[in-house]
């Protein structure tokens, strides 16, 4: 959690506690690259499917998406994640 609790302020430019879609598109980048190396996710992410995945996020509708909306969601989606790669 310490590593996305600490990306998360890095790319929040506006220093307000939430995400805009284009830092989290940034954040999301960085993010992935763990995953990436182990083949637990698409090396050439772009920002349509970012930009849906924060848009699923946003339950004030506001465009800004706080942390604890996107660790919520980062929870679920690693579950999910960890399930399928054990079927393989």
């Amino acid at each position: 959690m310490c590593f996305f609790a600490d990306g998360f302020s890095v790319d929040d430019s506006s220093c307000c506690g939430e995400f805009t879609s284009a830092e989290f598109n940034n954040f999301t980048k960085l993010a992935a690259a763990v995953p990436c190396t182990f083949g637990l996710a698409p090396p050439d992410g772009t920002a349509e499917p970012h930009k849906a995945i924060f848009e699923s996020m946003d339950d004030t509708t506001t465009g800004l998406l706080a942390f604890r909306n996107f660790l919520k969601w980062t929870v679920t989606h690693t579950n999910a994640m960890c399930d399928l790669a054990m079927v393989f």
